[in-house]
Protein backbone atom coordinates (compact mmCIF):
# COMPACT_ATOMS: atom_id res chain seq x y z
CA UNK A 1 0.00 0.00 0.00
CA UNK A 2 3.28 2.43 0.48
CA UNK A 3 1.47 4.35 3.91
CA UNK A 4 4.06 6.53 3.52
CA UNK A 5 4.04 7.81 0.08
CA UNK A 6 0.99 9.68 -1.84
CA UNK A 7 0.58 6.74 -3.92
CA UNK A 8 -1.23 5.44 -0.94
CA UNK A 9 -4.48 7.66 -2.32
CA UNK A 10 -4.27 5.90 -5.54
CA UNK A 11 -3.20 2.32 -4.28
CA UNK A 12 -6.70 2.21 -1.67
CA UNK A 13 -9.08 3.34 -4.37
CA UNK A 14 -8.02 0.68 -6.66
CA UNK A 15 -8.42 -2.14 -4.05
CA UNK A 16 -11.76 -4.32 -5.14
CA UNK A 17 -14.51 -4.31 -2.50
CA UNK A 18 -15.64 -7.21 -1.78
CA UNK A 19 -18.62 -8.25 0.05
CA UNK A 20 -18.30 -12.08 1.07
CA UNK A 21 -18.81 -12.80 5.18
CA UNK A 22 -19.18 -16.34 4.75
CA UNK A 23 -15.44 -16.81 3.19
CA UNK A 24 -13.58 -13.48 3.89
CA UNK A 25 -11.18 -12.54 5.64
CA UNK A 26 -9.31 -15.70 5.50
CA UNK A 27 -8.60 -17.19 8.78
CA UNK A 28 -6.31 -19.71 10.00
CA UNK A 29 -6.62 -22.83 11.22
CA UNK A 30 -7.11 -21.60 14.76
CA UNK A 31 -9.94 -19.44 13.68
CA UNK A 32 -7.46 -15.69 13.67
CA UNK A 33 -8.27 -13.47 11.15
CA UNK A 34 -5.14 -13.71 8.41
CA UNK A 35 -4.16 -10.80 6.06
CA UNK A 36 -6.51 -8.71 7.83
CA UNK A 37 -5.78 -4.74 8.48
CA UNK A 38 -7.05 -4.31 12.48
CA UNK A 39 -5.83 -0.74 12.15
CA UNK A 40 -6.59 1.26 8.87
CA UNK A 41 -4.36 4.61 8.54
CA UNK A 42 -6.19 7.65 10.12
CA UNK A 43 -5.89 9.55 6.72
CA UNK A 44 -7.94 6.78 5.02
CA UNK A 45 -10.72 6.64 7.72
CA UNK A 46 -12.92 9.74 6.98
CA UNK A 47 -16.56 10.74 7.71
CA UNK A 48 -18.36 10.48 4.41
CA UNK A 49 -20.09 13.50 3.16
CA UNK A 50 -23.49 14.23 0.82
CA UNK A 51 -22.06 17.72 -1.64
CA UNK A 52 -25.60 19.41 -0.40
CA UNK A 53 -24.34 18.89 3.30
CA UNK A 54 -22.99 22.24 5.16
CA UNK A 55 -20.38 21.80 6.70
CA UNK A 56 -17.82 24.89 8.67
CA UNK A 57 -15.10 26.03 6.76
CA UNK A 58 -12.12 25.39 8.59
CA UNK A 59 -10.56 28.57 7.36
CA UNK A 60 -13.02 31.09 8.61
CA UNK A 61 -15.84 29.01 10.33
CA UNK A 62 -18.32 29.70 7.67
CA UNK A 63 -21.36 27.28 7.48
CA UNK A 64 -20.95 26.17 3.24
CA UNK A 65 -22.41 23.97 1.16
CA UNK A 66 -20.04 21.25 0.46
CA UNK A 67 -20.39 21.26 -3.17
CA UNK A 68 -19.34 25.06 -2.99
CA UNK A 69 -16.27 24.65 -0.59
CA UNK A 70 -13.97 24.32 -2.72
CA UNK A 71 -14.89 28.09 -4.28
CA UNK A 72 -14.89 29.14 -1.21
CA UNK A 73 -11.60 27.82 0.07
CA UNK A 74 -10.15 29.16 -3.26
CA UNK A 75 -10.48 32.64 -2.07
CA UNK A 76 -9.30 31.96 1.15
CA UNK A 77 -6.20 30.90 -0.75
CA UNK A 78 -5.89 33.62 -3.23
CA UNK A 79 -5.64 36.30 -0.84
CA UNK A 80 -3.26 34.72 1.43
CA UNK A 81 -0.97 34.76 -2.11
CA UNK A 82 -1.95 38.38 -2.66
CA UNK A 83 -1.87 39.41 0.39
CA UNK A 84 -5.39 40.47 0.66
CA UNK A 85 -7.18 41.22 3.72
CA UNK A 86 -9.02 38.05 5.23
CA UNK A 87 -10.77 37.89 8.24
CA UNK A 88 -10.06 33.94 9.18
CA UNK A 89 -9.49 32.08 12.13
CA UNK A 90 -6.93 29.78 10.94
CA UNK A 91 -4.43 30.43 8.82
CA UNK A 92 -4.59 29.12 5.25
CA UNK A 93 -1.79 25.92 4.92
CA UNK A 94 1.57 26.22 3.23
CA UNK A 95 0.84 23.80 0.62
CA UNK A 96 -2.95 24.08 1.52
CA UNK A 97 -5.78 22.15 -0.04
CA UNK A 98 -7.87 23.04 -2.61
CA UNK A 99 -10.42 21.39 -0.86
CA UNK A 100 -10.58 22.29 2.98
CA UNK A 101 -7.34 25.28 2.86
CA UNK A 102 -5.30 23.21 5.47
CA UNK A 103 -2.04 21.61 4.99
CA UNK A 104 -2.28 17.78 5.26
CA UNK A 105 -4.26 16.51 2.84
CA UNK A 106 -2.89 14.51 -0.29
CA UNK A 107 -4.83 14.50 -3.27
CA UNK A 108 -4.01 12.21 -6.76
CA UNK A 109 -5.59 12.43 -10.14
CA UNK A 110 -5.55 8.63 -10.62
CA UNK A 111 -4.36 6.76 -13.39
CA UNK A 112 -7.88 6.43 -15.06
CA UNK A 113 -7.64 10.12 -15.40
CA UNK A 114 -4.63 9.75 -17.75
CA UNK A 115 -6.93 6.96 -19.89
CA UNK A 116 -10.20 9.34 -19.56
CA UNK A 117 -11.89 6.78 -18.46
CA UNK A 118 -15.43 7.53 -19.20
CA UNK A 119 -14.47 10.87 -20.79
CA UNK A 120 -14.48 12.36 -16.17
CA UNK A 121 -11.40 12.87 -14.39
CA UNK A 122 -10.49 10.88 -11.80
CA UNK A 123 -9.47 12.33 -8.20
CA UNK A 124 -8.87 10.36 -4.92
CA UNK A 125 -8.15 12.26 -1.85
CA UNK A 126 -7.56 11.90 1.81
CA UNK A 127 -9.39 15.41 2.59
CA UNK A 128 -12.68 14.86 4.86
CA UNK A 129 -14.62 17.95 2.37
CA UNK A 130 -13.77 15.79 -0.71
CA UNK A 131 -16.84 14.64 -2.29
CA UNK A 132 -16.79 12.18 -5.13
CA UNK A 133 -19.07 13.62 -7.58
CA UNK A 134 -17.41 16.54 -7.80
CA UNK A 135 -17.00 17.28 -11.47
CA UNK A 136 -13.82 18.12 -12.37
CA UNK A 137 -14.58 19.06 -16.06
CA UNK A 138 -16.94 21.65 -15.15
CA UNK A 139 -14.20 22.87 -11.81
CA UNK A 140 -11.92 23.42 -14.59
CA UNK A 141 -13.50 26.28 -16.48
CA UNK A 142 -14.78 29.60 -14.68
CA UNK A 143 -18.46 30.45 -14.09
CA UNK A 144 -20.46 32.91 -12.84
CA UNK A 145 -21.41 30.65 -9.82
CA UNK A 146 -18.10 28.79 -9.23
CA UNK A 147 -15.42 30.96 -10.52
CA UNK A 148 -12.22 29.05 -8.76
CA UNK A 149 -10.53 27.07 -11.37
CA UNK A 150 -7.99 25.60 -8.65
CA UNK A 151 -7.84 22.15 -9.75
CA UNK A 152 -5.74 19.37 -8.78
CA UNK A 153 -3.18 19.22 -11.76
CA UNK A 154 0.06 17.06 -12.99
CA UNK A 155 3.79 18.41 -12.54
CA UNK A 156 5.56 17.15 -15.72
CA UNK A 157 8.40 18.69 -13.53
CA UNK A 158 8.64 15.96 -10.84
CA UNK A 159 10.00 12.67 -11.03
CA UNK A 160 6.67 10.50 -11.26
CA UNK A 161 5.42 8.81 -7.81
CA UNK A 162 6.20 5.21 -6.97
CA UNK A 163 3.05 3.85 -8.78
CA UNK A 164 3.79 5.65 -12.12
CA UNK A 165 1.95 8.52 -12.20
CA UNK A 166 3.27 12.06 -12.36
CA UNK A 167 3.23 14.01 -9.33
CA UNK A 168 -0.33 16.00 -8.47
CA UNK A 169 -0.57 19.42 -7.42
CA UNK A 170 -2.72 22.10 -6.63
CA UNK A 171 -3.50 25.15 -9.26
CA UNK A 172 -3.07 27.34 -6.95
CA UNK A 173 -0.16 25.82 -5.09
CA UNK A 174 1.80 26.00 -8.13
CA UNK A 175 4.30 29.20 -7.56
CA UNK A 176 5.11 27.89 -4.19
CA UNK A 177 5.20 23.97 -5.04
CA UNK A 178 8.06 25.37 -7.90
CA UNK A 179 10.19 27.16 -4.75
CA UNK A 180 10.35 24.45 -2.82
CA UNK A 181 10.02 21.33 -5.33
CA UNK A 182 11.33 21.89 -8.38
CA UNK A 183 13.73 25.52 -7.93
CA UNK A 184 16.53 23.57 -10.18
CA UNK A 185 14.21 23.48 -13.27
CA UNK A 186 15.53 25.65 -16.14
CA UNK A 187 12.65 26.23 -17.62
CA UNK A 188 8.48 25.24 -17.50
CA UNK A 189 6.99 23.35 -20.21
CA UNK A 190 4.32 25.23 -22.05
CA UNK A 191 1.31 23.00 -21.15
CA UNK A 192 1.98 23.32 -18.08
CA UNK A 193 2.74 27.36 -17.66
CA UNK A 194 -0.79 26.82 -19.31
CA UNK A 195 -2.53 25.11 -16.93
CA UNK A 196 -1.48 27.16 -14.33
CA UNK A 197 -2.04 30.79 -14.95
CA UNK A 198 -5.00 31.99 -12.92
CA UNK A 199 -6.96 34.76 -15.33
CA UNK A 200 -7.91 38.05 -13.87
CA UNK A 201 -11.80 37.85 -14.86
CA UNK A 202 -11.13 34.64 -12.52
CA UNK A 203 -9.93 36.83 -10.13
CA UNK A 204 -12.05 39.79 -10.29
CA UNK A 205 -14.76 37.43 -10.44
CA UNK A 206 -13.86 36.52 -6.71
CA UNK A 207 -13.48 39.73 -5.32
CA UNK A 208 -9.73 40.37 -5.64
CA UNK A 209 -8.81 43.47 -6.56
CA UNK A 210 -6.92 43.83 -9.98
CA UNK A 211 -4.13 45.73 -8.90
CA UNK A 212 -3.28 42.73 -6.29
CA UNK A 213 -3.50 40.59 -9.30
CA UNK A 214 -1.02 42.99 -11.34
CA UNK A 215 1.02 43.08 -8.03
CA UNK A 216 1.65 38.96 -7.65
CA UNK A 217 2.49 39.02 -11.24
CA UNK A 218 5.09 41.23 -11.14
CA UNK A 219 6.69 39.87 -8.13
CA UNK A 220 6.92 36.28 -9.43
CA UNK A 221 7.42 37.19 -13.07
CA UNK A 222 3.94 35.39 -14.09
CA UNK A 223 2.76 36.20 -17.56
CA UNK A 224 -0.38 38.02 -17.95
CA UNK A 225 -3.18 35.47 -18.93
CA UNK A 226 -4.89 37.96 -21.35
CA UNK A 227 -1.56 36.78 -23.52
CA UNK A 228 -2.25 33.24 -22.67
CA UNK A 229 -6.00 32.91 -23.88
CA UNK A 230 -6.40 29.75 -26.35
CA UNK A 231 -8.08 30.73 -29.04
CA UNK A 232 -10.76 28.86 -30.63
CA UNK A 233 -9.92 28.20 -34.84
CA UNK A 234 -12.26 26.36 -36.94
CA UNK A 235 -11.02 26.18 -39.67
CA UNK A 236 -7.88 24.09 -39.13
CA UNK A 237 -7.97 20.17 -38.36
CA UNK A 238 -6.93 20.13 -34.42
CA UNK A 239 -3.23 19.34 -33.58
CA UNK A 240 -0.81 18.04 -30.57
CA UNK A 241 0.00 21.39 -28.43
CA UNK A 242 3.77 22.48 -28.31
CA UNK A 243 5.69 20.71 -25.25
CA UNK A 244 7.42 24.20 -25.01
CA UNK A 245 6.49 28.54 -24.96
Amino acid sequence: MEPESESVVENTASLPIIKNSVVLPYQNSEKHNALFVKSLLQALCKRSYNGKDKVPCFICKKEVVLHQMHNHVGLHILCKLQNTSDPIFQPVGEIPCGFCGLDGCITQLTTSFIKKKHGQATIVSTCLYHHSKMNYKAASVSSKNAPCTNIPIQCSLCPLTSSGSPQTIWKYNVVNHFIIECSNSASIPGELLVQMVIRKAEEKAMGIQEQDTINYGERFAIPDSNGLEPEERTDVHKRSRSDTM
